[in-house]
């Protein structure tokens, strides 16, 4: 926490992960602790193993990473926190410069700053009419920069489309229409989502996606029938959908813990 209040309001955010319990016990530990800082609950390791973390246990009680602004893992200490910050923010700036943003915009920017921009949406609407110039100002500065994300984000959709990669862009499609939720989008999104969602192999892989979430659920359970439950749905979709996304990462999961 020292290290979290030590950079805030600098272009780096402390995330805290824990791996392997439930969210309720992880819920409970942080208001007794008065933990602030976001916390990722990785119930069933997957993030863990993705970071390339050593399993945490008595014996790897802490695990540092830094994830950098191209998307990159890189190790640290757990031991340095202070040192793993000061890397992170070697040519880390801000995505919208939060010079004289006024305070009923304070939000919204850190929303838009870290991605959430649904959360955002409302506020910046409503400010983009305020009769203040320093507030509609920075309320266009917030939707430039979003409207921005969004042009990207829906030409590499429809890249995937000319690729005739339909479910990646039908994923793609759909992840615009739910991140920037609030926000204008192009008049034409879901009708180009309800058309890809025709396709026979976008619904083959959306249901095999579904059974694959549905075992990922099972996974979080700390029961032995939860996990015997998300086995057979792992072995059911290498055997009947191996040819879809869901069925080979159900098939790299069993691989993973077979032993």
């Amino acid at each position: 926490m020292a290290v979290a209040n030590k950079i805030a309001g600098k272009p780096v955010v402390l995330i805290a992960v824990n791996s392997g319990n439930s969210r309720g016990r992880v819920q409970s530990y942080a208001r007794q602790n008065r933990i602030t800082i976001p916390i990722i609950v990785d119930t069933n390791r997957a993030l863990e193993k993705q970071l390339g973390v050593t399993q945490i246990s008595l014996q790897n009680i802490w695990a540092a990473a830094i994830l950098n602004s191209e998307g990159r893992v890189e190790r640290a200490s757990a031991r340095d926190l202070q040192a793993a910050a000061d890397r992170a923010l070697r040519g880390a700036s801000w995505n919208v410069d939060p010079e004289g943003m006024p305070l009923e915009l304070r939000n919204a920017w850190q929303a838009v700053e870290f991605g959430n921009y649904s959360a955002a949406s409302s506020t910046v609407r409503k400010r983009l009419q305020s009769p203040k110039a320093e507030v509609k100002e920075a309320a266009e500065r917030l939707n430039d920069y979003v409207q921005k994300q969004i042009a990207r984000d829906v030409e590499l959709a429809e890249k995937a489309v000319e690729a005739e990669h339909k479910f990646e862009a039908y994923r793609r499609f759909s992840a615009v229409r739910s991140q920037f939720k609030g926000f204008a989008l192009p008049d034409d999104l879901s009708e180009t989502i309800r058309k890809l969602a025709e396709d026979d192999t976008v619904k083959k892989e959306v249901a095999a996606m579904k059974r694959l979430n549905s075992a990922l659920q099972s996974l979080s359970s700390s029961s032995p029938s939860g996990r015997k439950k998300a086995q057979r749905i792992l072995e059911t979709l290498v055997r009947t959908d191996g040819d879809t996304e869901a069925g080979a990462q159900a098939k790299k999961m069993l691989n993973e813990s077979a032993p």
